[in-house]
């Protein structure tokens, strides 16, 4: 039989012989209680506390003036670097507000060239048109004038051609003629002064450009001048360069109203 299976005896107060003494619980408090004896606890050791003197740093005048000027120093770099950061903020505004005025301006310049240049695109073409007409007649008449030269030049011919072409305009061919020539052109017309009953008379004259001549007769005069031929030259080219404009401006005219 195990210890704690045992089973209790009562024993009966008659029983009892000898002098029995009472037993007290034993107080169960904060110390140690170990069986039926308790265990005084340890003793806390004791605090002591030290009190540290705190001495005060003496600081000198110099000193003093060193941490103000380092101080004056750390708030004028922070000033300077707000004003500086403002200053660049308000410059790139007004910068930005110069820039655009400018631009502005440009811009308007700009459009007032371009709608200039509308305004003349949309002008009649018949300003445009006597200007390249001029531009056309002053160069055909120099281009005239220098094939007419040079064939009185180099080409005896022509002098000869023009003499029998002024013969041929005479209503009276029996009547006597006088033919003014240049000095350099004699030669070329020796034939004609040469012919059987000729009544040709060639009379030599410097005024008269080389390659032209004037025919005269008792009642007419005839001018074959280079200048009366270039005269011719140009008034034709002047008469095409007209009839031109009159049928580009009137086509001109038709697109626009249409």
């Amino acid at each position: 039989m195990k210890p704690f299976e045992k089973v209790p005896v009562r024993i009966k107060a008659a029983d009892i012989t000898s002098a029995t003494q009472s037993w007290l619980l034993p107080e169960v408090g904060s110390s140690h209680v170990i069986g039926i004896h308790a265990k005084k606890g340890e003793p806390e050791p004791d605090v002591i506390v030290q009190e540290e003197e705190i001495v005060a740093e003496k600081v000198t005048l110099a000193e003093l003036e060193s941490i103000r000027e380092s101080a004056f120093e750390e708030g004028f770099e922070s000033g300077k670097q707000e004003g500086y950061e403002f200053g660049q903020k308000e410059g790139e505004a007004r910068g930005y507000q110069a820039g655009l005025e400018r631009g502005e301006q440009e811009v308007k310049v700009l459009t007032e060239k371009l709608s200039s240049m509308l305004a003349s695109l949309e002008s009649p073409l018949w300003k445009r048109n006597e200007a390249c007409a001029e531009w056309v007649s002053t160069l055909a008449i120099n281009i005239a004038e220098s094939v007419l030269r040079t064939e009185a030049v180099y080409q005896k011919e022509v002098i000869l051609e023009s003499v029998k072409a002024s013969l041929s305009q005479l209503p009276d061919p029996e009547a006597e003629i006088r033919v003014r020539i240049h000095p350099d052109d004699q030669l070329a017309v020796a034939s004609l002064s040469e012919l059987p009953d000729s009544r040709i008379r060639f009379v030599i004259d410097p005024s008269v450009t080389l390659g032209g001549c004037f025919v005269e007769s008792q009642n007419t005069r005839i001018d074959d001048s280079i200048e009366r031929r270039f005269s011719d030259v140009v008034a034709k080219v002047n008469q095409r360069l007209a009839e031109h404009l009159r049928v580009s401006n009137s086509t001109s005219s038709d697109t626009h109203e249409g």
